[in-house]
């Protein structure tokens, strides 16, 4: 009897597959998407390929993550996995945006992991992205690495320590001689710090000597 059935079942699948139709045999029934993102949930489903009535016996988790890894760049981690027998779920999370670096054409989108994640070749970076320039990069593919090793470290604990030191309003940092690296605040205000090598202690001492130099200079510091 249990051969029988398995003939039958694999002719019947045949059957379907001929007609080009998809097989009702163990159909996703549910494709849940969790995490906060700034695409929608119909707009990770669908770049995924997987869709609802598909056989589970067809799903590429694989290919499903690659897919929306290259198809919606913003995102950092993708995670696929079954919750409940026919049930998909799609576990993403965003990549941190950390600078707006600008290269020849325009500028560089990249995450705190230095991977790039858009190429702006008209107009400006977006409102409240922190602009890094004189570092040289060159435009590439979003996905691939934008900062050379020394820019990237400078850049990152200049965030940090404005993170540490609840410094507001770094707007761009200008890395052009990376002994004299200066920052822009609020778009008005440009300090400059020496090298990378003590760039914590600076930023302590630029943080306590900002009141008094906004107060001498009638400066209103909202």
């Amino acid at each position: 009897g249990a051969c029988v059935t398995g003939v039958v079942l694999t002719v019947v699948g045949t059957q379907q597959s001929q007609r080009g139709e998809t097989t009702d045999f163990m159909a996703i029934e549910k494709i849940i998407v969790e995490g906060d993102s700034r695409y929608s949930e119909e707009e990770i489903i669908k770049a995924s390929g997987l869709y609802v009535g598909q056989s589970l016996f067809g799903v590429n988790k694989v290919q499903a993550h690659d897919k929306l890894k290259k198809a919606l760049p913003y995102l950092e981690t993708v995670e696929i996995g079954n919750k409940g027998i026919l049930t998909l779920h799609i576990k993403v999370t965003d990549a941190t945006v950390m600078a707006a670096v600008q290269v020849s054409d325009g500028w560089m989108i990249i995450s705190d992991k230095n991977r790039a994640l858009e190429h702006i070749t008209e107009g400006e970076p977006p409102e409240g992205v922190l602009r890094l320039t004189g570092t040289g990069a060159k435009a590439v593919k979003v996905g691939q690495s934008v900062l050379d090793e020394r820019s990237l470290n400078i850049c990152q604990m200049l965030v940090a320590s404005e993170k540490q030191f609840n410094l507001d309003g770094m707007t761009s940092i200008d890395v052009t001689e990376k002994t004299k690296i200066y920052l822009m605040l609020n778009d008005r205000l440009k300090v400059l710090l020496g090298n990378e090598s003590n760039i914590f202690e600076q930023m302590d001492m630029l943080v306590d000597t900002l009141p008094v130099f906004y107060e001498n200079n009638g400066i209103n510091a909202e």
